[in-house]
């Protein structure tokens, strides 16, 4: 094991285990991991993108063979994540 890895944090990992099975948007993230019932927080869309975004710095420093991927931003529209092997 390299000592220099990241770890990922739980809230990456569900966010990773979102991804892994097809391409999805900050919008449906937000919902898959909050969830209807929950209460979710003000700025919760912000939130899953920063965690997408470490994720995917994570991903490149841990030289995995895979890479997350993101469409460009389109004004108030919700931004699509992926990952690309």
């Amino acid at each position: 094991m390299n000592l220099s890895e990241e770890k990922y944090s739980p809230f990456e990992r569900k966010v990773f285990a979102l991804l892994a099975k097809k391409p999805k948007s900050t919008t449906a993230i937000t919902d898959a991991v909050w969830g209807a019932e929950r209460r979710r927080p003000r700025y919760a869309r912000q939130s899953v993108l920063g965690a997408l975004t470490s994720l995917s710095e994570k991903v490149k420093a841990n030289r995995e063979p895979f890479a997350v991927k993101k469409s460009e931003r389109t004004g108030p529209h919700p931004i699509m994540f992926w990952v690309e092997k």
